[in-house]
């Protein structure tokens, strides 16, 4: 997914790194789940305007008791304020300008997410960038 997205990024100047760390094998539908991730690496692209990171990273939970695996999306670009980061999964709500989005990936990410029983979390700050964290059980126990 990286490599298909990797084009799109080098046109804005952002740059894609990807890491993982341990055992990160969750039981996932791997074309679902590379959909919502490539849906949080777009829109982190699309936060920067010329220049900037994005950045993906896979590792299992260091909590006890918790089979899952963490796929961090982060990215240093423009952030959100508040009263975005409550709507943004919504179905249909965008900030974007018209013809540049429908406003659902991020809606679409969070139904994938929740039909694989897992969580997403988001972080987010004006200027300094936004970091979506998906929780994913492992479906090992």
């Amino acid at each position: 997914m990286v490599h298909l997205l990797e084009p799109i990024a080098r046109k804005t100047g952002v740059t894609l790194g990807v890491d993982a760390e341990g055992d990160c094998t969750a039981m996932v539908d791997a074309s679902q789940m590379q959909q919502a991730i490539a849906n949080l690496v777009m829109n982190a692209i699309q936060a920067h305007e010329s220049g900037g990171r994005v950045h993906i990273r896979l590792q299992p939970s260091t909590e006890a008791m918790d089979e899952c695996v963490r796929v961090v999306v982060e990215d240093d670009g423009s952030g959100m304020p508040p009263e975005v980061r409550e709507r943004i999964f919504e179905p249909f709500f965008t900030t974007k300008d018209v013809g540049q989005g429908t406003g659902l990936g991020l809606s679409v990410t969070y139904g994938i997410v929740r039909e694989h029983g897992g969580t997403i979390d988001v972080d987010s700050t004006p200027g300094s960038g936004t970091r979506f964290e998906l929780r994913l059980p492992t479906g090992v126990s």
